[in-house]
């Protein structure tokens, strides 16, 4: 009687060698980034994990999608909601009415982001420091035919505002100083005029190589200054 005996092929043993070749070589490549290069790279990670938590939050108030905090009945809010928490955390909230908000869920890197270590900061670009959340209806559906918005700024009743975003950086060293080790990664656009919300990714940084010139997305750059987008 003789064993069955297994053995690898020779195309299997190619297959192997080329994989452990390729992540040998994507390994090279990253330990040869400098330090900046990894910490922004592993804070892209951390921040597309955070922005794809808002991403679902926003589908929630999409579809009216009840929530559920531990130990507690199901919830129906009227209105979703996107707060900034100092500059260190994004709060999702939720409330019954025009000015109530109740916290849902906090996102941080600590608690969203697994084994990472990036530190990250969060900004308005809206300049009244009064308004620090983004208020979304719920079905994304107008309240009235005169209130036509389905997301807007809260606290904001003059229209005023018809672009806003919220901007991510990365703090390069532990003082986080704007301008020298603070690095713009990502910004979360919200545009009232179309009702539309979008990402957009840095492309071109000013000359201190830490805050954006010009995000993806551009249409028709300048024609004397090929970095600076005049539409998108």
């Amino acid at each position: 009687m003789f064993k069955n005996k297994k053995a690898f092929t020779l195309t299997e043993l190619v297959i192997v060698i080329a994989i452990i070749w390729m992540l040998m070589a994507w390994m090279t490549v990253y330990l040869w980034w400098s330090d900046e290069k990894r910490k922004v790279i592993e804070a892209q990670w951390c921040v597309s994990t955070l922005l794809g938590e808002m991403n679902n939050y926003a589908f929630y108030a999409l579809t009216s999608k009840s929530l559920r905090k531990s130990g507690a009945e199901p919830i129906s809010p009227e209105f979703y909601r996107i707060t900034l928490d100092w500059d260190s955390a994004l709060k999702l909230g939720y409330s019954m009415n025009e000015y109530e908000m109740t916290d849902f869920k906090s996102l941080t890197v600590s608690n969203t982001c697994r084994q990472n270590s990036s530190k990250l900061r969060f900004n308005r670009e809206w300049w009244n420091n009064d308004i620090h959340s983004v208020k979304m209806n719920k079905w994304f559906s107008p309240k009235s035919l005169q209130e036509n918005r389905i997301f807007f700024l809260s606290w904001d009743n003059n229209n005023k505002y018809l672009t806003w975003a919220i901007i991510v950086s990365l703090c390069l060293d532990d003082n986080c100083t704007p301008g020298k080790s603070k690095k713009q990664i990502w910004k979360r656009s919200f545009d009232w005029r179309s009702q539309t919300i979008s990402l957009k990714n840095c492309t071109f940084y000013n000359n201190d190589n830490s805050t954006c010139k010009t995000r993806e997305g551009c249409k028709v750059y300048d024609a004397e200054d090929v970095t600076k987008c005049k539409e998108y």
